[in-house]
């Protein structure tokens, strides 16, 4: 299994910031997203999603906090 880790900040220009590179995000079968309630209902959430892991089954859960590396979000989606 090989796994990536990435930042999905809605508010921010660049939108992604790469935690942990790893195959490339076309190839991605499966995504757990985890965020804020507000971010994940969002259209454009979705949208950068799908667009970002195109062939991918995207599976999104709310949460009050995630944990990215070692460190609590609550302004960005934790995309696994």
């Amino acid at each position: 299994m090989k796994i990536s880790q990435s930042l999905y900040y809605p508010s921010l220009p660049t939108k992604w910031k790469e935690l942990y590179t790893g195959p490339a995000s076309e190839d991605a079968e499966l995504v757990f997203a985890f965020g804020l309630r507000q971010i994940l209902e969002a259209a454009e959430t979705y949208e950068s999603l799908s667009k970002r892991y195109p062939n991918a089954f995207i599976a999104m859960a709310s949460t009050s906090g995630n944990l990215a590396d070692q460190v609590l979000m609550d302004d960005a989606v934790v995309c696994t």
